[in-house]
């Protein structure tokens, strides 16, 4: 009985000390690179304290949070042992009714609500009195009104409108999702293309870039300006944040391509606690059957 219960403690200490290893600063980094900004999460530290709230930004430093109870907190990578996304950022608000001219418009009222349900840094619709529609990224919002990012002639530009000038806003309906590894990369694009498309990415998002040589570059879009994408990412091991231009590279996606080695590392210890409690379970068995 002894050599039993022996038996199964060296068993659980052995996965525990496979499995139960805290995150590096670096993996602490790659994690958050994958959640996007605003989603929640839940980050366990090593004082064992759990910490449930929503990410709000990423420095080499720390990891930025706003907790249920509302406070905000930086967290010194060092001191996060895990990391993991409960769940989706919050959905914008319910599209605004299409409205083709002023009198059947929404009230600046309910624009202003529609636009307050709405993260910074998401892609919009905005429909204008004529029943124009108009593609961007909102960027801010004020008392009276709010400001959003669109192309006009090639050109990224910033507008600003009254909440009176305008007859519905639209939220975002671009979905997040992962890269695939395997597929054939896309097709290289115009800058003129590329920068359409990037307004309809939101800020904040996991975030790929294929450049025309092959190489990539992945990480966190942190803004859309006229000439390209600012992202934030780990090089070397440094997080830093880089511009690259749309004339520069070939094509992008949302999402960050998934990494094998992480992949692998979780077969091998997966392998590693089968291999050994197979051995243990037919090391007790043997025993018992001689007795």
């Amino acid at each position: 009985m002894n050599l039993i219960t022996s038996a199964a403690l060296a068993l659980l200490l052995l996965a525990q000390s496979v499995t139960a290893k805290p995150l590096t600063v670096e993996a602490v980094q790659q994690k958050a690179l994958l959640i996007p900004t605003g989603a929640p999460v839940l980050v366990r530290t090593t004082g064992k304290q759990k910490i449930k709230g929503t990410l709000t930004g990423l420095t080499a430093e720390g990891l930025s949070l706003k907790t249920e109870e509302g406070a905000s907190r930086t967290l010194p990578l060092s001191e996060v042992a895990s990391l993991k996304q409960k769940g989706k950022p919050p959905k914008p608000a319910p599209p605004a009714a299409k409205s083709p001219s002023v009198p059947n418009a929404p009230s600046p009222v309910m624009v202003k609500k529609s636009l307050s349900a709405i993260p910074v840094g998401s892609p919009i619709k905005v429909r204008l009195p004529d029943a124009q529609l108009v593609d961007g990224k909102l960027t801010g919002t004020t008392p009276d009104g709010f400001q959003f990012q669109t192309i006009e002639s090639g050109s990224l530009v910033t507008k600003s409108l009254a909440f009176n000038q305008v007859a519905g806003v639209k939220g975002p309906s671009l979905g997040l999702r992962k890269s695939i590894p395997g597929l054939k990369p896309p097709a290289l694009q115009t800058p003129a293309a590329l920068k359409a498309k990037a307004i309809k990415i939101p800020t904040g998002s996991p975030i790929t870039v294929q450049m025309p040589d092959g190489a990539q570059v992945s990480g966190k879009l942190m803004e859309t300006t006229n000439d390209g994408m600012k992202i934030q990412s780990l090089q070397n091991g440094d997080l830093v944040t880089q511009t690259v231009g749309f004339d520069q590279m070939g094509s992008f996606k949302p999402g960050l391509p998934v990494t094998m080695s992480a992949r692998a590392k979780t077969a091998v210890k997966s392998v590693v606690v089968i291999a050994v409690t197979a051995a243990a379970t037919g090391l007790i068995a043997g025993k018992i059957g001689k007795k």
